[in-house]
């Protein structure tokens, strides 16, 4: 219940917060909670690598970047299927270091929540968000 309600308030606020509806079309979107806060939120620009600072001042970096022609290729082999749900591919980066470090790397859905636990040095929760809208010249 509390996924369904966290999804449709993020939902709300993306279309609240747009003052253009239409410019969210097919844009992805990132929101991340930590120990149940709202930390951030943006558009994602492919392969940017997102800085953000959690509250207990940790710095990560969030690279997502949508799934490859090859990434699906292979889902659709292995699952035998003829469509695949939309991917992104998910790298997580402590920037605290001289050095960042992938804590994590993962593919989630367009449209999902993702978790990362503590031991994975994270902690965090990112909802993906990629509305589809509907055009007028596409109801013929």
């Amino acid at each position: 219940m509390r996924s369904i309600l966290t999804f449709a308030v993020f939902s709300a606020c993306l279309a609240l917060s747009s003052s253009d509806v239409l410019a969210d079309c097919q844009q992805q979107h990132a929101f991340v909670q930590s120990e149940g806060k709202d930390v951030d939120n943006w558009v994602v620009k492919p392969g940017e690598v997102h800085k953000i600072t959690l509250l207990k001042g940790t710095q990560l970096g969030l690279q997502i970047s949508p799934a490859t022609a090859e990434k699906y290729r292979e889902l659709l082999k292995k699952t035998g299927q003829k469509e695949f749900p939309e991917l992104v591919e998910i790298s997580i980066f402590d920037l605290s270091p001289s050095t960042p470090t992938l804590l994590s790397h993962t593919w989630g859905g367009a449209n999902s929540r993702q978790g990362y636990g503590s031991l994975s040095g994270a902690a965090i929760e990112i909802m993906f968000i990629k509305p589809q809208c509907v055009k007028l010249e596409e109801l013929k």
